[in-house]
């Protein structure tokens, strides 16, 4: 009967042990998982940041190149009449 007392109790701390080692090791991968999750998150929250700036930067530039655009025109004009002038006087 003494024998059968340490096996048993052999496998309880075995039991015990495995049952431990299980449930740390699910804990930590769950752990892992939600901070990972967390971390895409926060990725993909910059990432959309970034492309709200991108957009807001294109239309400020577009806008910029249609003021050049309405400039350049108008020096364009000014230079033909310009030219138009001295060749009269010529």
């Amino acid at each position: 009967m003494g024998d059968s007392w340490i096996l048993e109790d052999v496998v309880s701390v075995v039991g015990v042990f495995v049952l431990l080692t299980t449930v740390i090791t699910v804990g930590i991968r769950q752990y892992a998982g939600v901070r990972r999750a967390r971390a895409e998150a926060d990725r993909d929250q910059d990432h959309r940041r970034l492309a709200e700036t991108a957009l807001l930067l294109q239309e400020n530039t577009e806008l910029q190149l249609r003021e050049i655009a309405v400039q350049l025109a108008d020096i364009g004009a000014r230079v033909e009449s310009l030219e138009r002038i001295l060749k009269e006087v010529e």
